[in-house]
């Protein structure tokens, strides 16, 4: 055998090598995706894992993705904390309040931005309500989702800025699709309605009495994902993955409202009302954006004290 036909046979059983290696992973090996479960608040602020999930965009970057639903920062904090899930989507002071109390919690990937000039939560009112100013809410019952949420921290906020003792007021919580009713009734006084319930309501019955999350920052970022320490180390790639998708899938919706504005009713039953300011999402993790939610819920009593925002952050 020559020198060139020895080659060429050394290239063939090469190629065959390789081919076989392909072949034994095959198609099913190459379609297999990792699997994760995200528990989150079916809202427009949470709107990109549901967008990434229409869009394929988690298929894309090599994932499965279960989402579990829950009705609060609050439960999705509570559901993380025992060990069932992967990745959690909530507020930043509930997550705050966690990392406190010694759970393992670190930031992965934004979510929405407030921003005072495009407000997607408000106080509102009844429409012939006599409540002008904080003073009149004096004695009288406010509503919020939580008791422990970013709406909590920003009325503490809002009242301390019109010098009105927070003592002076009761508050209790209240799911957001009776907030409307209750203000009809006369249950409550006041509410903390977030989006699509804030346009809805304005276009029926009620009228902003503030922007109480403007107290807070004209603007910062309300939500991200987090997951427990432990998990992010472990799982490195899976980690850079969901980042990409949620940075993607972002992206899209801040050009897209009327299309993720059809995607979010679909997939959670949330309407968007036409008149409906919606969310925009941060490309980033930013301390300076997310360390006024912490200063805010340490003023308030939700935490202990104040920390850097950098603490939150996956090393």
């Amino acid at each position: 055998m020559t020198v060139t036909s020895s080659l060429q046979a050394v290239r063939m059983m090469i190629a065959l090598a390789a081919f076989v290696a392909i072949a034994g992973r095959g198609p099913i090996a190459a379609q297999q995706l990792e699997h994760i479960s995200i528990v989150a608040t079916p809202s427009d602020s949470g709107g990109e894992i549901y967008y990434a999930q229409e869009r394929g965009l988690f298929k894309k970057h090599g994932l499965e993705v279960e989402i579990i639903g829950q009705t609060s920062g609050a439960a999705v904090a509570a559901a993380m904390a025992s060990g069932k899930y992967d990745i959690g989507q909530g507020n930043i002071a509930t997550v705050a309040a966690a990392h406190e109390a010694g759970l393992p919690f670190v930031l992965i990937a934004p979510g929405a931005v407030y921003s005072s000039q495009a407000a997607t939560t408000a106080l509102v009112v009844a429409k012939d309500s006599p409540i002008k100013t904080a003073a009149d809410l004096v004695g009288k019952t406010v509503a919020n989702v939580s008791l422990q949420d970013v709406g909590t921290v920003a009325l503490d906020a809002w009242l301390a800025n019109e010098h009105v003792s927070r003592d002076s007021i009761h508050v209790i919580e209240l799911p957001l699709s009776s907030m409307t009713e209750a203000l009809n009734r006369g249950t409550v006084a006041a509410a903390i309605m977030l989006e699509p319930y804030l346009s809805a309501g304005l276009t029926q019955s009620t009228r902003v009495l503030a922007l109480p999350y403007t107290a807070i920052a004209p603007r910062f970022l309300i939500n991200a994902y987090y997951a427990r320490a432990d998990w992010v180390q472990a799982h490195p790639q899976t980690v850079r993955a969901f980042v990409a998708v949620i940075a993607e899938a972002g992206r899209w919706a801040n050009a897209n409202h009327a299309l993720s504005a059809q995607i979010l009713m679909r997939t959670t039953n949330v309407s968007i009302a036409p008149n409906q300011v919606r969310s925009v999402y941060a490309d980033t993790l930013d301390v300076a954006q997310l360390q006024p939610m912490i200063d805010a819920a340490a003023r308030s009593k939700m935490l202990k004290k104040p920390f850097p925002a950098s603490a939150l952050l996956n090393p």
